[in-house]
């Protein structure tokens, strides 16, 4: 496939590349390899850049237990 519909340009639309993984029969670990070696750019296993970065957040914030920068409970 076109390397665009991975890549597209800043503020292009993922919507083919996730047509595409929706049916991948390999989606997880595509999305798990990208994830561990902290891919910053493309779709990967169906998720966007901004999709990765929110899950890179939400598992910073569970292995912090939910504690503040200042360590009070959040």
């Amino acid at each position: 496939m076109d390397p665009d519909v991975w890549f597209p340009p800043q503020g292009g639309s993922v919507r083919a590349a996730k047509r595409v993984c929706r049916v991948c029969p390999v989606r997880i670990n595509c999305l798990a390899e990208a994830m561990q070696r902290g891919e910053l750019y493309g779709v990967w296993g169906g998720a966007s850049e901004d999709e990765r970065r929110q899950f890179r957040t939400a598992r910073r914030d569970d292995n912090e237990g939910g504690v503040d920068d200042r360590g009070r409970a959040a």
